[in-house]
């Protein structure tokens, strides 16, 4: 009969001498020993203690030698594995001797730096650590697998290899986890992900801060022990980084009277930005329930500090009384297409925001402290000397920012028919034309009632290289527009009109409402914005600025040119439009800061606010049958597929 190669039964005398018990026993005993001579003993008790240290490693080497005399003989590979993970456990004890009494390399490691000798005694205890925990684990696996072997007449060596595999690769496992953690935790690239999050320098305010011409002191008065003064100075200390000129202080109040009387600083939990002589505050408090909600919009509220601290308020005039937007006629009591929102972003700008309409003068002329007029969506005629005073203001170098409504919410009758007569007239000054007929795509579209009508809301991502969407271009970003007309350029070539929106070559006007694409309703690339920059002579006449209003801020600097944004859609700006798009308010910024001659502090603020979360029926039907289908055939699926692959290993 033929044996095995790795025992027979004549030899099963052999298998028992090499498998016997008291190698472990021995070694184990030795670790303790050493363990306790070095963790658990203090310098009075040297002699024991260095009487253990000894003893152990004296053991582990004597288990060590009987393990390679043992596997001098039959079975040798089972032999050599028992020995060579017995010889791991020698060096990892020799190791973790070296680490404990004499440093890794003896006196020569006392010449070097403490940084350079915690870093090798900390690797080496490491090292150490992992070879004997590789070595005991490994041996007690191996052991363990032999134990129904001991007086077999043969030996299955491929059982104590698995046995020693298992518990190395577990070892290793642990040990890479935690090496791995432990270089993250040293790594200085930090990354938050947790629910509460303090926002970051956006690209806008970092523009802001380089710009600075003087420096800005930011002084943060915090208790020394505050979670949000730590939040605090992280978004400062970024922000610094990138504008020196903004000095980053922090101080306890309590310790620097003078300063907090100064700066008439009379709490804590505060963060003042000074400029010479003017101030602006933020109360964020110094606990952090209270102050979450601060920090989460900390860079648009540092933002905006830092603009009234760096340059004059302007004024921007809202236009009223003819169906606008914002119009209180027009609204009647819906909230979602207000102007709120708007109006909080351009104070963000350090605009103050007012009306004007025929009440407030618009018939004798725009204010001339009038930095822009926003003109949203009018759906009734303005009288005609309020349309001659918006031209005069355009003339002489006004900003405007006209958003305009497709017929499908434009009053059908005589009146809507003037307005639209009247826009013509304005925007022909512009050398553009408004074609009002809705424009809807198959293809790129918003589903809101999931069905055809959600056609008009179109999803567009086709920008230029204008300035006003360079923000939305450089990330690829989409925005939302919910119903637009298209505008058309008098002349196609006159290069002072930059269409900065556009949409695919495959959308099309719908003409009779149906949102069907039909013959005779025209495919192409619709312009639905234009940038429109003219120098003041080609504009028309100039007009002497009118007096400035009482209480108004001071007029804006003389113009060089005249500047105009026109856009196809007035409900991008509405609340609702402006709350659950964010790339529409980066679109309604960065149009209002090239409008200002502020191109380079173009960039969307960062915030960590809460996004309301929408379910719609459709949404909450797919993830019904999701879950009661999807699992079950997942597991299904994977079983089947075990199942298939044992079968073949079968055979």
């Amino acid at each position: 009969m033929a044996l095995s190669q790795q025992g027979s039964s004549p030899e099963a005398p052999v298998a028992r001498a090499v498998i016997a018990r008291w190698p472990l026993g021995l070694f184990v005993l030795g670790l303790l020993a050493e363990f306790v001579g070095m963790r658990l003993l203090g310098a009075a008790d040297r002699g024991l203690r260095l009487g253990l240290v000894y003893g152990g490693l004296t053991l582990v080497a004597l288990a060590t030698g009987a393990r390679f005399l043992a596997s001098r003989r039959e079975p040798r590979a089972t032999g050599r594995l028992l020995a060579g993970l017995s010889l791991l456990g020698l060096l990892g004890a020799l190791l973790a001797y070296l680490q404990n009494e004499l440093g890794p390399l003896g006196g020569w490691l006392l010449e070097r730096s403490t940084e350079s000798r915690e870093r090798l005694e900390l690797s080496t205890l490491v090292l150490a650590s992992i070879l004997l925990a590789a070595s005991v684990l490994s041996l007690s696996l191996a052991e363990l697998a032999l134990a129904p072997m001991r007086h077999a007449p043969e030996l299955e060596h491929r059982r104590v290899q698995a046995g020693a595999r298992s518990g190395l690769l577990l070892v290793l496992t642990v040990a890479i986890s935690g090496l791995l953690a432990f270089a993250g935790g040293k790594a200085r690239a930090p990354a938050d992900f947790s629910y509460f999050k303090t926002s970051r320098p956006s690209v806008a305010t970092l523009s802001v801060a380089r710009g600075l011409s003087q420096p800005v002191r930011a002084i943060a008065f915090f208790p020394e022990i505050s979670e949000p003064r730590e939040e605090v100075l992280s978004y400062l200390r970024q922000l610094h980084a990138q504008a020196p000129k903004l000095q980053v202080e922090a101080h306890d109040r309590v310790l620097v009277p003078k300063l907090a009387r100064e700066l008439r600083v009379a709490e804590d939990g505060v963060l003042v930005l000074a400029r010479g002589e003017m101030r602006q505050v933020i109360q964020i408090g110094t606990e952090m329930n209270a102050a979450r909600h601060v920090l989460r919009t900390l860079d648009s509220e540092v933002q905006k500090q830092l603009r009234k601290l760096i340059q004059p308020q302007r004024i921007a005039y809202l236009t009223v009384g003819h169906g606008e937007l914002n119009d209180s006629k027009r609204l009647g009591g819906t909230s979602n297409r207000g102007v709120t929102l708007l109006k909080k972003l351009l104070e963000l700008q350090n605009y103050r925001v007012l009306e004007l309409g025929l009440a407030d003068g618009l018939a004798r002329d725009v204010p001339a402290d009038a930095h822009v007029v926003l003109v949203l969506g009018p759906t009734e005629s303005f009288a005609p000397a309020e349309l001659e005073a918006l031209r005069r203001f355009t003339a002489r170098g006004g900003r405007s920012f006209i958003a305009l409504e497709p017929e499908l919410r434009v009053n059908t009758g005589a009146e809507g028919l003037a307005a639209r007569n009247q826009l013509d007239s304005w925007l022909g000054d512009l050398g553009l034309s408004f074609e009002g007929t809705p424009i809807a795509s198959e293809r790129e579209f918003v589903e809101k009632s999931f069905n055809k009508s959600d056609r008009v809301q179109l999803l567009v991502n086709r920008f230029s290289s204008h300035p006003s969407v360079a923000t939305l271009r450089k990330n690829n970003a989409w925005v939302v527009l919910f119903g637009t007309g298209a505008l058309r350029r008098l002349n196609p070539l006159d290069r002072q009109l930059d269409p900065v929106l556009q949409t695919r070559p495959d959308a099309f006007q719908d003409t009779n409402g149906n949102y069907e694409p039909n013959p005779g309703e025209p495919r192409r690339a619709f312009e639905l914005a234009v940038a429109v920059i003219r120098p003041l002579a080609a504009v028309g006449t100039h007009a002497a600025p009118a007096a400035v209003p009482s209480g108004s801020a001071q007029p804006a600097e003389a113009p060089k040119d005249s500047r105009s944004y026109v856009i196809g859609d007035t409900d991008a700006f509405s609340d609702i439009g402006l709350r659950f798009v964010p790339t529409n308010r980066v679109l309604l910024l960065d149009a209002l800061r090239w409008l200002g001659g502020e191109e380079s502090l173009a960039g969307a603020e960062t915030g960590e606010e809460d996004v309301r979360i929408q379910h719609t029926r459709a949404s909450e039907t797919s993830w019904f049958y999701a879950l009661l289908f999807g699992v079950p055939g997942s597991v299904l699926g994977l079983w089947w597929l075990l199942n298939r692959r044992q079968r073949r290993g079968a055979r």
